[in-house]
């Protein structure tokens, strides 16, 4: 029997969360979990798009679903559920713990580095310390 029923993993698409995401399959493979790989788009990748290239929020959500589709072609699973948002990760992550009944949440360790991070802080040591559940960090 599994330690873990449900898997959420978070991906924005970067080394770091690409790990995750290959740790969180590997996980639902041998535990036969439920797996919901999720990636948000944060408010300042909306306001940056929006600035240089106009593009419409249903334009970013397309992007998205074709990059996350991208990301689990290799591993040819259909069980795995797909949730794209248009809300900071802070936010969403722990609305959907709650909502699906998620006991392990899969992320990576870095994902954008610099201004940004500094100016929001960091998404990994936040969910740590407001999740009420476990929280797996891939190390890059």
């Amino acid at each position: 029997m599994s330690l873990y029923k449900h898997i959420l993993c978070a991906t924005n698409f970067s080394e770091a969360s690409n790990k995750a995401l290959r740790q969180a399959i590997e996980l639902h493979m041998t535990n036969r979990t439920k797996l919901t790989v999720l990636h948000c788009i944060e408010p300042v990748v909306l306001a940056s798009y929006a600035l240089d290239y106009v593009q419409s929020n249903h334009e970013l959500i397309d992007d998205a679903k074709e990059q996350l589709h991208e990301s689990l072609k290799e591993y040819q699973l259909a069980d795995i559920e797909t949730v794209i948002e248009t809300e900071r990760a802070k936010i969403t992550i722990p609305k959907l713990v709650k909502e699906l009944g998620v006991d392990l949440v899969v992320v990576g360790r870095h994902g954008h580095h610099g201004l940004i991070e500094n100016m929001i802080g960091s998404t990994t040591h936040y969910l740590l310390n407001h999740l009420p559940c476990n929280v797996l960090i891939a190390q890059e």
